[in-house]
């Protein structure tokens, strides 16, 4: 937000008539600056907010049922981005002080890579299994309670006759 404003307040200098010509120009050059950084810092939450989704669904091995593809598929392509996210945040540091574009370009990339494996979750999927695995262990804990009840009377009777 402070970017955006900021961009704002160059281009409204850009256009004011009672500035000289060069100042007009260092105030676009100025704007686009701070445009520039805003994408860049955009596209880095973007890749984290992305990270975080992911990690939930993709490094859960029953939540990674809810995908619309095969399981190494979804690793590859996980993997995939993860190497990208990685290469763009080398890419960033090693060219400080240079024109980020290059390095919005590799973040965007990953962007897009870790939206195409998000894009294939199918959600009602991934409820339906979520629900099914909220059955298998309620039942797995009635068949434990049961066992446990039932192992319990019968310890109890051959006490009882045994002692």
């Amino acid at each position: 937000m402070i970017e955006e404003s900021n961009v704002l307040s160059h281009l409204a200098q850009a256009f004011n008539p009672e500035l000289s010509e060069t100042s007009h120009v260092d105030n676009f050059q100025k704007a686009r600056n701070h445009l520039i950084r805003a994408t860049l810092d955009l596209n880095k939450l973007l890749l984290v907010e992305l990270k975080t989704a992911l990690d939930k669904v993709v490094l859960d091995e029953k939540k990674r049922l809810g995908f619309n593809k095969a399981d190494h598929d979804v690793i590859k392509e996980y993997s995939e981005f993860i190497e990208k996210s990685r290469n763009a945040k080398r890419h960033e540091v090693k060219h400080i002080g240079n024109d980020p574009l290059q390095s919005i370009a590799m973040y965007e990339d990953a962007c897009h890579s870790g939206f195409a494996l998000y894009l294939s979750l199918d959600l009602s999927k991934a409820a339906r299994v979520n629900k099914l695995r909220r059955i298998m262990t309620a039942k797995e804990f009635l068949w434990g309670l049961v066992v446990g009840v039932i192992s319990s009377i019968i310890g109890g009777v051959i006490l009882y006759y045994f002692q």
